[in-house]
């Protein structure tokens, strides 16, 4: 299955975003009502969504998704504000002149970037800061706010990629966010947390590796 899915009544426009799409190497699956697509929506990372679909109101759809990000696309910009909720990064005017580059700009944003999916939230690792244990739970600092999930550190150490490292055993950093590593702290963002012994060398060695790439 592919990345991205088009949910749209008009064949001609759902022709012209696959080719668009295809033409940039992307993977696209099309779907001409919202009832054969719904089984599958939650297996996509993201949603181009017509916002009216005679079988099935966009409005609706979005609200079965959980895990995709969306894409309102349509003709009625007076819908717009209908359109605004949970994982969705965009609302396009199909009459828009920029429509495709504005469109290509967010599917590049939303799908070459990895993601952590926990129960219906989706962050993307870019926007993370830093990770900071609190017992069972754990809550992730991004640049969208803080989000606080029953899982442990321990539990999310395993989800990263290699840019995040543990410094503590109650912080998780971005190394992206490091703008300054001193002997006993490092600074993420605007807070400065403490690094732990066993992890000094460590995290100094990955750093300079990352800052050298």
């Amino acid at each position: 299955m592919n990345k991205i899915a088009i949910v749209d009544d008009d064949v001609i426009m759902c022709e012209k975003l696959k080719t668009l799409l295809k033409n940039h190497q992307y993977g696209v699956d099309v779907y001409y009502e919202g009832e054969t697509f719904l089984p599958h929506g939650n297996e996509y990372e993201l949603v181009i969504l017509d916002i009216e679909i005679p079988d099935h109101n966009g409005i609706k759809i979005k609200n079965y998704l959980t895990k995709p990000f969306i894409i309102f696309i349509s003709a009625y910009r007076d819908k717009i504000l209908d359109a605004f909720g949970k994982n969705v990064v965009a609302y396009l005017d199909k009459h828009d002149e920029l429509f495709d580059v504005r469109l290509l700009n967010f599917v590049s944003q939303y799908t070459e970037f990895p993601s952590l999916t926990i129960g219906d939230t989706v962050i993307l690792l870019s926007h993370i800061i830093y990770l900071e244990g609190q017992g069972s739970y754990t809550c992730v600092h991004t640049h969208n706010g803080d989000f606080l999930f029953r899982k442990t550190l321990r539990d999310f150490q395993l989800l990263l990629n290699d840019h995040f490292m543990r410094i503590h055993k109650s912080y998780i950093v971005n190394l992206e966010e490091m703008t300054q590593l001193k002997v006993k702290q490092v600074v993420v963002g605007h807070v400065t947390l403490p690094v732990s012994q066993r992890y000094r060398e460590t995290l100094k060695q990955a750093y300079l590796r990352y800052a050298y790439e």
